[in-house]
């Protein structure tokens, strides 16, 4: 099965709205987590198969997701992948308030564009080790032919 969670209403981002969406991801992992949860109950679906994937606020809305399910079931999901993991508003904040490596049994983590984090305090992307494991292709920094 594949559930896509379309949350744009949440996510609308830009300068003001974006601590709205910030407030949101939290909201979007408790809904998706009961989702997940009559699945496991009705279809009875394993908590093992299930692989969460997340870009930048998605990243901590899967976390979020992944730490409503071991409050509700007791069970986490077998792995969460985050694409850049948004870091404004959440870099710093212990692992209840973002994605941790706690939140599934395996957590990867994909940094492909932190390289601005290291010049401004208040980038988007989290240069923090956050996963199981946390993967920096070229080092983590703007990608080639990414303009």
């Amino acid at each position: 099965n594949v559930v896509i969670v379309d949350w744009a209403i949440g996510a609308r981002i830009s300068w003001r709205s974006y601590f709205w969406a910030v407030g949101n991801t939290g909201r979007v992992g408790t809904v998706t987590g009961d989702l997940i949860k009559t699945m496991m109950d009705k279809k009875h679906q394993h908590a093992s198969k299930i692989h969460l994937i997340g870009h930048s606020l998605g990243a901590h809305a899967a976390g979020f997701t992944g730490k409503h399910m071991k409050l509700e079931t007791n069970d986490k999901p077998g792995r969460i992948t985050g694409l850049d993991p948004a870091g404004f508003r959440f870099i710093n904040n212990p692992p209840s308030g973002r994605l941790a490596k706690t939140d599934a049994d395996f957590v990867d983590v994909i940094h492909t564009n932190d390289g601005h984090v290291k010049e401004l305090d208040f980038g988007y992307k989290s240069g923090e080790t956050l996963g199981t494991v946390d993967f920096y292709p070229n080092g983590g920094e703007e990608q080639p032919g990414c303009d």
